[in-house]
């Protein structure tokens, strides 16, 4: 019975061992931008590719595909941080409570995260002051990446459409280095010569308290 009462607390340790080793392992990124949403003009970000048939202008059921600059500052010769690429669909009948289903990757081209994205699938209350849309994924730096952005719209233009939304986006990712896949194994046989060196071998300093923890446990239950 102590044996088995042993094995079990052994399990515990290891597992909460490999609980902590996991966590030490994680970063989290907050990225603050302003995504302006512009459909009118000659060159608009947005466009309506799909009409909801009932009425017109942008409705339940209407689609619009987006281009959409991210920048620093609110004002759009603020300094482009990326870009909001995807689409956003009415996806709600309610005409008190509009929501969108937005589907965009966030494609960031300078500073820290360049050549990175994130990508975010939601609904999006855009009716209320403050909206969650989670993060599920993302490339680059990202890989791997899960978190949650809040939005708010900080102005909108009720006649055109016209909006531009303040972005917090926090996301949380592995602090692994992919890189490229290790190189095939040589071709000729290993030699015949014992190693006794310990090349080769990843033994982290957590790895030894580990150890040394387990082994004066066993010698305090035995």
């Amino acid at each position: 019975m102590a044996s088995f009462l042993f094995f079990l607390l052994l399990l515990s340790l290891a597992s909460a061992a490999a609980v902590v080793l996991a966590a030490d392992d994680n970063t989290t990124a907050h990225i603050h931008f302003y995504m302006h949403d512009t459909l009118s003009g000659s060159k608009p970000s947005a466009v309506q590719v799909i009409q909801a048939p009932s009425a017109n202008g942008l409705n339940f059921g209407s689609v619009v595909v987006v281009d959409d600059p991210l920048t620093g500052g609110p004002n759009l010769s603020s300094a482009l941080v990326g870009r909001a690429q995807g689409f956003y669909a009415f996806a709600s009948q309610e005409a008190n409570d509009p929501a969108l289903l937005m589907t965009v990757n966030l494609v960031f081209v300078g500073g820290a995260y360049n050549g990175s994205t994130l990508a975010v699938l939601s609904r999006d209350a855009i009716s209320e002051p403050v909206r969650e849309l989670p993060v599920v994924g993302g490339t680059g730096k990202f890989r791997m990446a899960r978190g949650y952005a809040l939005l708010k719209t900080y102005s909108l233009d009720g006649s055109t459409g016209d909006a531009v939304w303040e972005c917090d986006v926090y996301a949380m990712t592995e602090t692994v280095d992919w890189g490229a896949a290790p190189p095939p194994p040589p071709l000729t046989p290993p030699s015949s010569e014992t190693k006794t060196s310990n090349e080769g071998l990843d033994l982290s300093p957590n790895f030894y308290f580990l150890f040394f923890l387990l082994f004066h446990i066993s010698i305090c239950l035995f």
